[in-house]
């Protein structure tokens, strides 16, 4: 009798042995499918969010105006925001503190991100000229240790390059104010636009106003 089962009992182990296997073997291919999509998600989803929360976007020309708060860090200043009603960007005074991305710098800034079509009717502005001397070529390439602690050097004039409005940075303060550029010379503490002189001095500023406001207040309201 027992001769008889062991051919039985022997086939039952084998197909037991080969089913384990194709088990594995499908959970494992499973597990990389999975694991591959994940990645291709990730590749493509993780860099644009990590553009979107420190970069404005059109979307945030949607957004309501936030004056933002008062803080002992940073005073009251002059910005501008997109107006959705009337499809125009207005000026307002921003206290300093919190707020949201829609606020630009300058009217120049907010229509070339929100309404790009109305910069060509925006009449230009006259550039308020101040007396330079003339460039005696001599220019500072060593980068300072600090360059955002370099007081304002509005530079010379020479052929290469026109004069007109740039940023300088003021660690008393920590604010960026406009300043008159002859074009040549002078040193780093010298920016083509207020933004880039808050991310290059004061990031933190940029960072949490403009991604972690954002992402708190995207929490509150799904709250």
């Amino acid at each position: 009798f027992w001769h008889r089962i062991q051919p039985s009992w022997t086939a039952f182990k084998a197909i037991t042995f080969i089913e384990k296997k194709l088990f594995t073997y499908s959970s494992e291919m499973g597990l990389t499918f999975v694991l591959f999509a994940v990645f291709l998600i990730g590749s493509e989803w993780l860099p644009s969010f990590a553009q979107q929360s420190s970069q404005r976007t059109k979307a945030d020309c949607k957004k309501r105006l936030k004056v933002g708060q008062r803080c002992a860090d940073r005073s009251e200043r002059e910005k501008w925001f997109y107006n959705v009603t009337s499809e125009t960007c207005e000026k307002f005074t921003y206290l300093g503190c919190n707020g949201n991305a829609n606020r630009f710098p300058n009217e120049e800034a907010c229509l070339r991100m929100c309404r790009p079509e109305a910069i060509q009717k925006t009449p230009t502005v006259a550039v308020q000229e101040e007396s330079c001397d003339q460039h005696d070529g001599s220019m500072d390439t060593d980068l300072p240790a600090d360059l955002c602690k370099e007081t304002r050097d509005k530079g010379g004039r020479c052929n290469r390059r026109s004069p007109g409005l740039r940023w300088f940075y003021i660690p008393e303060n920590k604010t960026c104010n406009q300043f008159f550029y002859c074009g040549c010379g002078g040193n780093r503490n010298n920016f083509p636009e207020e933004e880039a002189c808050i991310q290059a001095c004061d990031p933190q500023t940029y960072d949490y106003e403009e991604a972690e406001t954002n992402i708190d207040e995207t929490k509150k309201a799904q709250s």
